[in-house]
């Protein structure tokens, strides 16, 4: 014979986003390193700019690529419109409607893939940055938790990964344990 568990009435169902939102303050006061997904962001936000500054494109870029709808990306979609008139100005129309036809089943399939590609590496790179920012504050946290416990400090951890990376390269078959 099982005994079914009472459902607890709606009021009593735990707030679970303002539950981790408490998890992530006192985390943070206690020096942590778990920050928020907008401070994760802004932190990537940051990182895009300076590379389109270091770059030296087009700044509008970056806003244009934060936008839904992707319309910073390539597309087969593109005008050919004439402003000219009269007998030239019909003749260039109709060699530009013939182009664009040329255009359209040679380049398209170039355009599309591009763009594809585009899409992907952006993602990638937002993704990657992500990571690196939270690896950083990662470290961080362990460096300040090493410290509070006494333990070496970054140079003395950076001259003794530096003097096993020695020995290693100079005896690959001892591994310095």
């Amino acid at each position: 014979m099982t005994t079914e568990q009472p459902e607890p009435p709606d009021n009593q169902h735990p707030d679970v986003s303002a539950l981790m939102e408490a998890i992530r303050r006192l985390i943070r006061e206690s020096g942590g390193a778990v920050p928020t997904a907008e401070e994760e962001e802004a932190a990537v936000a940051g990182r895009l700019e300076a590379l389109i500054t270091e770059t030296r494109i087009r700044p509008s870029l970056l806003q244009e690529m934060r936008l839904e709808g992707e319309q910073w990306n390539l597309t087969g979609q593109f005008s050919m419109d004439s402003h000219r008139v009269g007998v030239a100005g019909r003749m260039v129309g109709w060699v530009k409607k013939v182009m664009r036809r040329f255009s359209v089943m040679l380049g398209n399939p170039l355009v599309y893939r591009q763009a594809e590609i585009n899409t992907y590496l952006r993602t990638v790179v937002h993704h990657l940055l992500l990571e690196q920012v939270r690896t950083e504050r990662k470290v961080a946290h362990l460096e300040r938790v090493l410290r509070a416990r006494g333990g070496p400090g970054e140079e003395e951890l950076r001259t003794d990964a530096l003097d096993h990376i020695d020995r290693l390269v100079a005896d690959p078959g001892d591994s310095g344990q």
